[in-house]
């Protein structure tokens, strides 16, 4: 088959073209870094890296949320510390109390679990980031006040009993608060079993000369072991939440490590193939001036 001078200047252009689109693939490689900048670079390391890169986003959103909610729960624990220590305190001025040489003073220990009373309720009442940490999901009203007679302790509007759950990895949920309806139980002034109604019980009682029986003090107790249980529950959420938060970091290395191997330029290398490529053009443009016809050359 005779080769015609237009099928030696096709094939010249060709290569021209083939050879400066490398070089130019190269240098922008050289220049960003990156294998991959634009989609027809690589179709299959294109889709293999916007997957990799959303599962890196979706670990990075598990991660804050993470981060708020043990935020969260580590301002409940200490919230229900401070109102354990408080209990502590209100069960030994109960034994103190019961001293008969106490008796004239009774109403000087009143004020004292008024006190401690009001603290607890003020804890109770607890904001962080705009929610309160027993209102459940309501972030509306605060969730304990006095009663419209001043007597007792109630549940306002908000309902404390719902449960804030958030997404800490691919299908797991962890629940990141302690509704008010656990740990403080069933606040009603007509039963005094809380916190706050028996302290107000006890209160009253003091102040009118009469000292708390065996049976306030177990209550008390019995109260107290919620509190510690609540302790221990959150304690328990903040440890997964914090070996989730590990395992997400190690997810997010094995993820970078992965990206870096589809995407990052080896720049020594390209480096020394866009110099190959340049002499492979610059030894093109010679051959072509030998073999060509003069005025082709000039053409092109």
């Amino acid at each position: 088959m005779r080769i015609s001078d237009l099928m030696l200047t096709n094939n010249y252009t060709d290569n021209i073209n083939s050879i400066k689109s490398r070089i130019s693939n190269l240098s922008e490689q050289i220049s960003t870094g990156n294998k991959i900048n634009n989609p027809s670079d690589s179709p299959t390391d294109v889709v293999r890296l916007l997957d990799l890169k959303k599962r890196l986003n979706q670990n990075d959103t598990y991660s804050k949320s993470i981060a708020n909610g043990k935020d969260f729960m580590e301002e409940t624990v200490t919230v229900l510390e401070n109102i354990n220590d408080l209990v502590t305190n209100v069960l030994v001025k109960l034994t103190e109390v019961n001293d008969s040489t106490k008796d004239s003073t009774l109403s000087s220990y009143a004020n004292e679990i008024d006190s401690a009373l009001n603290l607890i309720l003020s804890l109770a009442n607890t904001e962080y980031n705009g929610k309160y940490i027993f209102g459940g999901t309501d972030f509306s009203d605060l969730p304990f006040g006095y009663n419209v007679s001043n007597t007792g302790i109630i549940v306002k509007p908000a309902d404390i009993s719902g449960k804030q759950v958030i997404n800490i990895s691919f299908q797991q949920e962890e629940q990141i608060n302690l509704p008010g309806s656990e740990v403080f139980g069933n606040v009603d002034p007509s039963t005094g079993n809380d916190i706050f109604n028996l302290l107000i019980s006890i209160r009253n009682k003091l102040n009118s000369g009469i000292k708390p029986d065996q049976n306030d003090i177990d209550k008390l107790k019995n109260i107290q072991s919620n509190f510690l249980d609540q302790i221990s529950k959150a304690g328990v959420v903040i440890n997964n939440l914090d070996n989730t938060s590990e395992m997400l970091t190690n997810q997010n290395v094995k993820l970078q490590e992965l990206i870096s191997n589809v995407n990052d330029v080896d720049l020594a290398k390209a480096i020394m193939e866009m110099q190959n490529q340049d002499y492979i053009l610059q030894m093109s443009y010679k051959l072509s001036a030998m073999i060509l016809p003069k005025s082709l050359i000039d053409f092109l």
